[in-house]
């Protein structure tokens, strides 16, 4: 008999932003498409709708029938009916403005309505797990983590798809999907004008994976994340008043302590996926005593003592990191603020 657990995941639509509310991070399965589809049938009937509805007020409007009137000599004295016309222009706007009032209205009305119904639909689906199958992922999130990945694109089952053994063909996928990110220039656009990194920053290390200088690019992505790090600190701190007295702002490991007080305390929406972030990040930022590493970090790197090539995959791991702290620091920081 396996023992039930109140624990449960929330998960990213594929690691794209979720518009509808979010609904806090605490309950977010995979959505279906059927939902989606009725969300934006929803709302391009509502749309239509609007349309229509001012449509019908302009083309009866007063004026549009004095004008034709004129046209066909039904009328002789112009400047008899120009009050009239202005009367009636007064009338034909408010009728818009009562149109569109009142689609509004309804609007929020029967979005709220679906945005309800499909909360119910989430709560009926909404995986829960035993306590050792919950332990069981926490272990397999962490062993990616400590792999370089951490779970962006999260539409797998935990259980028995993101496992050990599945590492190289989850990697494979993992790539394709970077890779076809980083063509998709909407996309790029989205990180180009994150509210975490350097606009130009970003661009150069765009430059530098299209020139395939891939050791370029790694080292302006672990530039970016840093930066992130103390600029969410930063943020966050100054949002919650506990700005530095000395005005100085942590960098590196001691930024990455900093992001995991907040995690651990403050942070109640925080996800298994998250805690694989922090793992990341810990095991990335770490002191390499004498810079003796076999693997590229950040303090290797920010200090110059990396003397090995970087490859594509090395960077796309990186990168894969930089789309997560894009989408989840967001969310993050709206909770903390307040």
């Amino acid at each position: 008999m396996k023992k039930e657990s109140n624990k449960q995941i929330p998960i990213s639509e594929n690691g794209l932003k979720m518009t509808i509310g979010n609904f806090a991070r605490l309950s977010i399965p995979i959505m279906s498409l059927g939902d989606l589809a009725r969300i934006e049938a929803g709302l391009a009937a509502t749309q239509l709708s609007t349309v229509k509805a001012v449509r019908h007020v302009i083309l009866n409007s007063p004026t549009l029938k004095y004008i034709e009137a004129v046209k066909n000599g039904e009328i002789e004295d112009i400047t008899k009916v120009y009050a009239e016309i202005h009367a009636k222009q007064i009338d034909c706007f408010k009728a818009v403005q009562e149109a569109a009032n009142n689609i509004v209205a309804n609007f929020e009305k029967s979005y709220l309505d679906m945005l309800s119904k499909l909360r119910e639909t989430i709560k009926l689906h909404q995986p829960y797990y035993s306590e050792e199958e919950f332990e069981k992922i926490n272990e397999n999130i962490l062993f990616f983590a400590s792999e370089g990945w951490v779970i962006y694109f999260q539409n797998k089952d935990l259980l028995y798809d993101l496992i050990p053994d599945n590492l190289e063909n989850l990697e494979k996928e993992w790539y394709e999907q970077l890779e076809d990110y980083l063509e998709n220039v909407e996309k790029v656009s989205d990180i180009e004008n994150s509210n975490w990194y350097s606009q130009p920053l970003i661009k150069s290390l765009l430059a530098s994976y299209q020139s395939e200088n891939y050791y370029s690019a790694y080292t302006l992505a672990t530039i970016a994340i840093d930066g992130a790090i103390n600029r969410f600190n930063e943020r966050t701190s100054a949002q919650t008043f506990e700005s530095n007295k000395k005005g100085n702002i942590k960098v590196g490991s001691s930024a990455v302590k900093d992001l995991d007080q907040k995690f651990q305390d403050a942070l109640i929406s925080k996800s298994l996926y998250d805690t694989g972030l922090m793992n990341w990040l810990e095991n990335f930022f770490k002191f390499t005593p004498c810079f003796k590493s076999n693997s590229v970090n950040r303090h290797m790197i920010s200090h110059g003592r990396w003397d090995s090539e970087i490859s594509k995959k090395e960077f796309l791991k990186l990168f894969n990191v930089l789309l997560y702290i894009n989408e989840y620091f967001d969310f993050w920081y709206m909770e903390l603020s307040e």
